[in-house]
Parts: C-alpha cells; structure tokens; sequence
C-alpha cells in the first residue's frame, strides 16, 4: 500500500471502515459504501489526495487528464455546457463521464469551501471495476439520462469506426428514441466483433449484465401467475420466463 494511505475497520462507535489517504483520514465515497474493506484499500492506494482553497478552480475547462473526483470534504459547483449547475459536497463524485469516455470534454469545477478531493485515474477505475463489478451499474445508475445516452452513443461510434463505417453510427438518427436497454443490447451484440477500448467496453458490458438481472428477477416475480386449483393436479402454479413455459407442483 503507498505511503499514508490504509483502511482500519470498526473504528470508533459507528463501526465504519476509516478510509487514511496520504496520512488524511477521507470520508468513503458513495458509490463505494457497499464494498468490502479489501476494495476500500486498493482505492486508497490508487487514489490521490489534494487540497483546494475556497473559490479556486478543480476543473477549468477541457479536464485532458481524464480523471474522476471525490469529494471527501467540501462543497463543488459542477458546471457544464448546456447543463444546470450541480452543487455537491461529501461523499459525491463529478466528471465520470469524461473519465469513462477519455475524452477531454468542457466542465467547470469551483471549491465553493475549502475542499479535500480524491483524485482516480482512469486506468485505476478500470482496475477497481475488475475487482468489484457492481461499481459499473452503481455509478450508471447515478447518471442522468442524457450522461447515458450520451456514453452509448459514443461506444456505438467507436464501434462503427472499427466495422469501417467512418464512425457514423446507423442508429444516431433514432438516439432519443431508443430506450437505454435497448441501445445497450445493440451494443454488446456487436461487442465481440468491434472492441475499440477495452475498459470502456467492459463497463457497457456489466451495466448490461447489471440489467438483465435485475429484469429478470422483476420478470420472475411479474409473470410467476396462480392458477386456479385443477382437480387432478391441485395447487398447480404456473412459471412463465422469456424462454419457456414450466410447470411445477406446488409444496405442501
């Protein structure tokens, strides 16, 4: 682990992991509340720690690193061309989109307070994401539908780019008619043949999976359907599921 950065367990009354950064005690990030202490520890060795004074700049302009950051303590307005201003304070993360994508995008960030910010490169994401796959559905979760649509629409470019079709995807046209679920299967149907960015494609790919999961549970619960008691066989249920039709008896 580097220097001065560590996580202690069930410290104080609360019981909560301590996460220590560069010898800062950090609060935990939201999206990582859920993850286990071996997770929490490979983040503090791979993020950084940095100050900002109040009214200073963490974004000014095109973010070229490509990083994503953590708000451990403070207050950051978030502002975007086209978009309303997103204040957030601890715990909250900004500038995933670009991060994901690589791309240098235009965001404005402002230390509304004196902050403490959690900087993660974009290689170290992927790496926690290996190690944790339930972070890729966490963090699309969080974003709005446009953030969505907007990573979709770049994946599928790219992988128009690599099938030769000078990166005009054909379904751009019918962007905002087509649902996210949808967009995603369209995507990881072509992912096998047309992989541009590995990382990238390995988050689309457990959001998809995330989905279909939890469709299937919703399905399993939805179209389970009672029916009514059959003298030959009672207490007969019926279990629909996308590919067939079971029976089973049910348990006395």
């Amino acid at each position: 682990m580097g220097c001065g950065s560590s996580v202690a367990t069930n410290v104080g009354e609360t019981g909560r992991s301590r996460l220590v950064i560069q010898n800062h005690d950090c609060n935990i990030p939201a999206l990582l509340q859920d993850c286990s202490v071996n997770l929490l520890a490979q983040f503090a060795e791979a993020a950084e720690w940095k100050k900002f004074e109040a009214s200073s700049y963490i974004i000014n302009g095109p973010n070229s690193k490509c990083p994503m950051f953590f708000i451990s303590h403070g207050e950051v307005s978030v502002h975007e061309t086209g978009r309303q201003t997103k204040n957030l304070s601890d715990g909250d993360h900004f500038a995933e989109t670009s991060m994901l994508l690589n791309e240098e995008g235009y965001t404005i960030a402002i230390a509304n307070t004196d902050c403490e910010i959690l900087e993660l490169k974009r290689d170290s994401f992927f790496t926690l994401l290996e190690s944790w796959n339930k972070l890729a559905s966490l963090m699309f979760s969080h974003m709005d539908d446009r953030d969505q649509k907007h990573i979709l629409e770049q994946v599928q470019e790219k992988q128009a780019k690599v099938e030769g079709n000078g990166g005009r995807s054909s379904v751009r046209p019918n962007l905002q008619r087509k649902s996210t679920k949808l967009m995603l299967d369209e995507i990881v149907s072509k992912m096998a043949g047309a992989q541009s960015d590995r990382g990238l494609d390995r988050f689309i790919e457990l959001v998809h999976d995330s989905m279909l999961e939890a469709e299937g549970k919703k399905d399993s619960k939805m179209l389970r359907v009672k029916v009514a008691k059959d003298n030959a066989r009672p207490g007969l249920l019926v279990f629909l599921n996308l590919d067939a039709y079971r029976d089973t008896e049910s348990c006395r």
